[in-house]
């Protein structure tokens, strides 16, 4: 299996190799990621994984909402696409020699530009690979490679995707399992754990795995407010590895009593034990996130990334948004805004649990184990049928 870029990526893969494993304990999963994912090996290993290699890759950078002049005339960007090129190629004699060593029955590549190498090298050994794509439009990565892929994975039904209907298999996006439905008590459970009164509300606030600079800018700005008007609130805020040393200064301006209130992080790998201590959630419209959040039935306010190639996060948080099931606050809004749409929220349990169980009705629990049944099934030799030479 193979996907990477980013941690929304990498934790499906993880999801269904546990699956994998506890439906055919004898089988070898073998992961190939990017060189520079910064999730651990150790994280991998813990999933199942019994192999991990890593290759060169590069990305096609390109933004939503710029004109065809602006891309033309995007000098840095054009240099970086033209290196990530040279990586790809590299990471494509990578993939081979891999494949090579270890010549696997069937791949599954979940999305993100390391899929690019593996998805040619897959094409080039005659082994078959089979995609998935999490969010609401298709990924450029799985989009490159899909015409040699055997069966297309899909977050939607087949008519959210331009792939020949006959080859789409809609199962959901894989989450982790410790991402399961919360009650009152479980949700108690979560905050006495991280040493929170039960009765305490609780902000979580994320903006993805590299984090959000506007969103930890914004929130640090109305932090004082919101600590003033909610007197018992407790802040959890993951920054973001790149984000950590400037939220944390920007805290500093808090009195004592307020930043004993604040815990703040750059990452965790264990990001259910916070959402399950949450009464709000602060985050991107990346899918896997949605996906987790949805399973948990939790109350949202997303800020949709706006520049993201195909603006997938801006079709996600539409999708959710015409349903009724998140509040979004856009990217370009000011910290007042933000501030009013968690003051309403906050104050208000009922509109809270109308947008979780709203957003509850997205979740798809089996769908890790619905994608191995039939990444097992792939792989093995079909019965013959009478009158068959």
């Amino acid at each position: 299996m193979t996907g990477g870029g980013s941690g929304g990526h990498i934790t499906p893969l993880l999801s269904v190799a546990q699956e994998l494993k506890a439906r055919c304990p004898g089988c070898r999963v073998i992961y190939i990621g990017f060189k520079e994912d910064r999730m651990g090996d150790s994280s991998i290993k813990q999933a199942g994984v019994d192999e991990i290699f890593k290759i060169s890759a590069g990305k096609f950078r390109r933004y939503h909402g710029e004109s065809f002049w602006q891309h033309l005339v995007d000098v840095r960007t054009i240099a970086l696409n033209f290196r990530d090129l040279l990586r790809v190629v590299i990471g494509t004699f990578q993939a081979i020699n891999i494949l090579g060593k270890t010549t696997p029955d069937i791949i599954f590549i979940k999305g993100g530009f390391v899929g690019v190498p593996v998805g040619i090298a897959a094409r080039l050994k005659s082994v078959p690979f089979v995609t998935h794509d999490s969010d609401a439009v298709a990924g450029l990565a799985n989009r490159l490679i899909g015409r040699f892929a055997r069966l297309h994975m899909t977050a939607l039904p087949p008519e959210f995707y331009s792939y020949p209907p006959g080859k789409v298999s809609y199962v959901g996006i894989p989450i982790d399992g410790h991402f399961g439905s919360l009650d009152s008590e479980s949700r108690r459970q979560a905050k006495q754990a991280l040493d929170f009164d039960p009765l305490d509300p609780v902000l979580l606030v994320m903006g993805g795995g590299l984090g959000a600079a506007k969103i930890n800018h914004h929130i640090v700005l109305i932090a004082p407010n919101l600590l003033s008007d909610f007197k018992k609130l407790h802040i959890i805020h993951i920054t973001g590895p790149a984000n950590l040393s400037s939220v944390e200064a920007g805290y500093q301006k808090l009195s004592p009593e307020q930043i004993d209130q604040v815990t703040v992080m750059d990452f965790t790998d264990q990001l259910y034990k916070y959402t399950s201590a949450a009464d709000l959630v602060v985050a991107r419209a990346g899918a896997t996130t949605l996906a987790e959040l949805a399973a948990q039935a939790q109350a949202c306010i997303i800020i949709p990334h706006p520049a993201l190639a195909g603006g997938h996060q801006l079709e996600n948080a539409q999708r959710l948004l015409e349903a009724r099931a998140i509040k979004v606050v856009p990217d370009s809004a000011s910290p007042q805004t933000l501030l009013q749409a968690i003051q309403e929220l906050l104050s208000n349990s009922d509109l809270r649990a109308q947008l979780g169980q709203r957003l509850a009705g997205f979740a798809n629990p089996g769908s890790a184990g619905e994608i191995s049944r039939i990444l097992i099934d792939m792989t093995r030799p079909k019965s013959k049928k009478p009158g068959d030479a």
